[in-house]
Formats: C-alpha cells, sequence, structure tokens
C-alpha cells in the first residue's frame, strides 16, 4: 500500500517566539526548495547562536546578495543541485573571488 502525502510549510517567520541575538552568527542558506529551506531555518531558529537568516534560492542569487546586497555571512548552507548555478559552481566562485 503507497501512501502519498504532502510536506505541508507556513511563510510564517520560524525566529518568532526566540530572542534577538543582534551579535549572533549571520548565516546564508542557498536552497531552491521552498519546503527544505523553511526546514532549515526552523531548525536555524532555534538555535541562539544564529543572529540572523538569509535564504537565496541559487548560487547566481547568493553571488549577488554578496556582491552587491552587502550580505557577509558567518557560515553558509548550500545546496548542491540548483538551477541557473549550482552549489559546486557557487562554491568554486566564492574560493576565487577570495583570492583577489
Amino acid at each position: 500500500m503507497a501512501i502519498a502525502g504532502t510536506l505541508a510549510y507556513s511563510s510564517h517567520d520560524p525566529r518568532k517566539g526566540f530572542p534577538a541575538n543582534e551579535d549572533g552568527l549571520h548565516v546564508l542558506v542557498v536552497e531552491d526548495d521552498a519546503a527544505d529551506a523553511y526546514l532549515i531555518k526552523c531548525a536555524l531558529a532555534a538555535i541562539p547562536r544564529v543572529g540572523s537568516i538569509t535564504r537565496v534560492i541559487d548560487g547566481l542569487q547568493a553571488i549577488k546578495a554578496i556582491e552587491e546586497e552587502g550580505v557577509a555571512p558567518d557560515l553558509a548552507l548550500i545546496d548542491l543541485q540548483m538551477p541557473r548555478m549550482d552549489g559546486f559552481d557557487l562554491t568554486r566562485n566564492l574560493r576565487a573571488a577570495q583570492r583577489h
């Protein structure tokens, strides 16, 4: 017997109810799947050391966020299989940018 189901996720702020930590780590989540991103954000929201979370949907948006929008993550959680620019190419690009 096969059971089919879907993962329901919400657009509410997973940090609601947790105290703000303005000196905490800034985490960049690079994930194209909304449900996966929501679960990651919920898990991160429960960690007091995390100060803020920024989510983008692919490598190109990650580069834009870092280079043009001033996002300076302490930690990045990167999906490896994404459209436009995958996690492997993003990692290579970020490493090359650090060398310059």
